[in-house]
């Protein structure tokens, strides 16, 4: 008979969490900061294209200069503009 098949005590079966992977990838998630890059792009005139380029930081601020570099393709020239 079917009854006789089903005899396991569900209390020995253990608790299982079904949410568990979902809940530690959720606690290990960082939030979106959408002010991270901010400092990655300076607005400025290339001075070697002449174009108003979205600059790369390749190193700075430090209190006064950056360097930048012109993000356009055959263009790639680097400068030191001030910022104070």
């Amino acid at each position: 008979m079917l009854t006789d098949i089903i005899t396991t005590d569900v209390a020995a079966v253990p608790e299982a969490d079904v949410f568990a992977d979902a809940k530690q990838v959720a606690e290990h998630r960082q939030e979106f900061d959408p002010h991270q890059f901010d400092g990655a792009f300076f607005e400025t005139v290339c001075p070697s294209c002449e174009h108003t380029v979205g600059a790369l930081v390749i190193d700075g601020p430090d209190p006064v200069f950056v360097d930048v570099q012109c993000p356009r393709t055959g263009c790639g020239h680097e400068w030191t503009e001030q910022i104070a």
